[in-house]
Order: C-alpha cells, then sequence, then structure tokens
C-alpha cells in the first residue's frame, strides 16, 4: 500500500509539473529554475545557498528576484509547499 502511495505520488509530480511551471511563466528564467529546483527538492534539507550554488548565481541575487517578482522570501516558498504537499499525505 505504501508502495503504491509514493508511486501514485511520483506521477502526479511528472503530470503537474509543466503545469507548475506555467504559473511561473511570466517570473525570470532564474525564478523559473529555482522554483524547479525547489519543487524537486523540497522533501530534502535545502537552503538559498545550495539553491544559489545549483544556479551559479549568489544568493543575494536570488533572494532579491524573489522578494522582487514573487513578493516572499526563499523561506517563505520553501515551507508552503512543504506544507501543501503534506496535506496531501493520507491521514
Amino acid at each position: 500500500y505504501q508502495n503504491l502511495e509514493i508511486l501514485v505520488s511520483q506521477l502526479l509530480n511528472k503530470i503537474m509539473k509543466p503545469l507548475r511551471n506555467l504559473k511561473y511563466q511570466n517570473n525570470s528564467h532564474i525564478i523559473k529554475k529555482s522554483m524547479s529546483f525547489i519543487e524537486q527538492n523540497y522533501m530534502k534539507p535545502i537552503s538559498l545557498n545550495s539553491l544559489a550554488d545549483e544556479l551559479g548565481v549568489s544568493p543575494f541575487y536570488i533572494s532579491k528576484l524573489f522578494s522582487k517578482e514573487l513578493q516572499r522570501n526563499f523561506t517563505e516558498i520553501v515551507n508552503d509547499l512543504r506544507i501543501k504537499e503534506a496535506k496531501r499525505l493520507p491521514a
């Protein structure tokens, strides 16, 4: 049963990924890549520094882009996604 839940979750993520990317189509390329990285890694310990390393830019730059384009900071975005995904889990 647990394996089936994991499989269904993975399939839904694959289906939903293109739709999630549409949500950020008006944002910069860095923001799009950032959101993709966060969505793929939210279940692991991630930091603004690890995201910056992945994208080859400074943490300060990404932080400013999040504030400017999404009106939220990195931690808020990661935590909101984690909460949203946790709500999907069966009780």
